[in-house]
């Protein structure tokens, strides 16, 4: 399974004064209490001056306005408008006032900056082997795997999905008492008796992309980039397992075996192995990810929260 794991657009052009009217509307409805607003003012060169967060967690949405690097005199008070969050965590009917707000920017020119994909295995962690193929080093904690900086082009994350998704459960545990703690123990034990292992990986356009482009990609060079499989480490020899091993251990990367003749011992012994192919699981996916983002571009909270329709009229009841 692939999802859009993080979506980072720009809206061009905003004026300050249509960027003032939507945080007016903003503030409106936080004080009729629809959800809260947590604002900031970037003072670095890599900031926003204006910056706005909806909700906390990994479903909160960002918002930045007039970015520190461009020369307010020169810019004729029109600014790019940055949005970024996780459609696939982010409550769309619950935020859905934010959108509607969105929505005066409806007609102005959109670009996507950077996409997070993730890729779902049904296999344990202990048996993942990530190498990077472009000398990319390895920084393992505990038992995830991080190739290259997060939030850059080329950024791999490879981790336990169920050990995340139990970590609330296992805190209701904790809390929970007589019955009701022996019956989510009995439910933490099953959940924990699956196998899932996730696989991110970061996308960013060194310019941002109209959708349309967005949408002529097939692939983005993730298998030139990384190999990954899924195997025991028992099916190599004891001279490519100890090779494995340093990698797996975050030890070395594949770049750090001195011998050439190493480096292609390790690199034939992987190909001699099922490795997942994330091009063409993305090229299955397509349609629904490049659908998802449109949607989210056009601001079709609707669609994205599962509703069939909606009814919205222009301006707000205030």
């Amino acid at each position: 399974m692939v999802v859009l794991d993080r979506l980072n657009f720009r809206i061009h052009d905003v004026h300050v004064d249509d960027f003032e009217e939507f945080n007016r509307d903003l503030d409106k409805l936080e004080l009729l209490g629809v959800f809260n607003i947590h604002r900031d003012i970037g003072e670095g060169a890599s900031d926003y001056k204006y910056e706005v967060r909806l909700g906390r967690g990994d479903g909160a949405v960002f918002v930045g306005y007039q970015h520190n690097s461009i020369n307010p005199k020169v810019a004729n008070e029109r600014f790019d408008m940055k949005i970024e969050f996780n459609p696939s965590k982010h409550d769309f009917k619950a935020n859905k006032m934010f959108w509607v707000c969105l929505k005066r920017f409806i007609d102005f020119r959109k670009s996507i900056k950077s996409v997070d994909l993730a890729f779902d295995f049904p296999h344990d962690i202990e048996n993942v082997i990530p190498v990077s193929l472009t000398g990319k080093r390895l920084h393992k904690y505990k038992s995830t795997f991080y190739y290259g900086e997060r939030k850059k082009h080329g950024y791999l994350k490879v981790y336990d999905k169920v050990e995340e998704e139990t970590k609330e459960l296992k805190k209701r545990v904790r809390r929970a008492k007589g019955e009701e703690k022996e019956r989510l123990k009995r439910e933490l034990e099953e959940r924990l008796r699956e196998k899932k292992t996730r696989v991110e990986y970061t996308v960013v356009f060194a310019d941002p992309v109209t959708l349309q482009v967005f949408q002529s990609f097939d692939s983005f060079g993730i298998d030139e980039q990384y190999a990954v499989t899924f195997c025991d480490l028992e099916k190599f020899d004891d001279e490519i397992q100890c090779y494995l091993y340093c990698i797996k251990s975050g030890f070395k990367a594949l770049k750090d075996f001195k011998s050439r003749r190493k480096r292609e011992k390790i690199k034939k012994a992987l190909q001699e192995v099922e490795r997942l192919s994330f091009d063409s699981l993305y090229r299955e996916s397509k349609k629904q990810i490049t659908d998802r983002v449109k949607k989210c571009l056009n601001f079709e909270w609707d669609k994205l929260s599962g509703f069939d329709t909606v009814i919205i009229t222009d301006g707000f009841p205030f």
